[in-house]
């Protein structure tokens, strides 16, 4: 019998430090550093560009690597093109945004969600004036909505994207762009996710104000003023119009805007009258 629980005592230490060393062979194997690529390098170097404002550097080399497709799941062909999306809006460049992004929408297996890339194009076919487009594509957000295929954090997250507004030469259809989406706004204002509707709250704020100080400039025409001016009453007035839950857990939001959007009313029906 003591050499029967000598015997098992052998056989468990060998088993042992067979197991041992197969955990150890199977933590190289997978803890193997992985090399980066030339194509991965360059991608990196271009969102180092991006992130530190230098967008022309960038944009060589999203341009780069947006000219072949490695597989047909490509992350960074797809990031490419958004980047390039972005750069194009920055520099007044729209109908090659909607280019990008229509490429982009035809992609089977994209990075970038669909409902993303149609918020992106719903803004800049206002941009280029293309307003027919920009609501029919509006259409199939509501219906994705509708249908629980789009989430609250889906929507926050591409209102955040697509809602930063710092090119002055679309005044006018971005405030239109702005006063098209802002219904989406309220989903998230009036819902409890928090600090989303807080901060959703003080963005459509901000975006609003962004066109009150571009009524200050002096370097734009009377006549545009007032075209702007009747295109913040409407926009106002078009959110009020908007039903509002009040049962919903969370109205401080909505009367934080309301507010605002109370004075700046009476600001604009005031200038009209001088």
């Amino acid at each position: 019998m003591l050499m029967t629980y000598k015997k098992i005592s052998i056989i468990s230490f060998l088993l042992i430090n067979l197991f041992l060393t197969g955990c150890a062979l199977f933590e190289e194997n997978t803890t193997e550093i992985h090399k980066i690529t030339e194509r991965e390098q360059m991608f990196a170097n271009a969102e180092a560009f991006y992130k530190n404002n230098n967008f022309e550097s960038a944009r060589l080399l999203y341009f780069r690597l947006s000219r072949n497709i490695e597989s047909v799941f490509d992350p960074i062909y797809d990031q490419s093109l958004w980047r390039l999306v972005k750069i194009y809006e920055k520099n007044d460049e729209s109908e090659k945004a909607l280019l990008t992004l229509d490429e982009l929408s035809t992609r089977k297996s994209s990075k970038i969600e669909k409902n993303k890339i149609k918020f992106a194009q719903i803004k800049n076919n206002f941009r280029v004036t293309n307003f027919y487009q920009a609501k029919e594509l509006k259409k199939e957000i509501d219906e994705s909505y509708k249908n629980k295929t789009l989430s609250l954090e889906e929507i926050y997250d591409y209102l955040v994207d697509t809602t930063e507004f710092t090119n002055d030469h679309h005044l006018l259809e971005e405030l239109m762009f702005l006063g098209e989406v802002q219904k989406y706004f309220i989903f998230i204002m009036e819902s409890s996710m928090s600090p989303e509707n807080e901060q959703l709250t003080e963005r459509l704020i901000n975006n609003y104000e962004h066109f009150f100080t571009a009524l200050k400039q002096s370097m734009l025409s009377t006549e545009f003023k007032k075209k702007l001016s009747i295109s913040l009453l409407d926009q106002l007035r078009k959110f009020d119009q908007y039903k509002i839950d009040t049962s919903n857990l969370n109205t401080k939001t909505i009367t934080r805007f309301l507010n605002y959007s109370e004075i700046q009313q009476k600001i604009l029906v005031e200038s009209f009258r001088l």
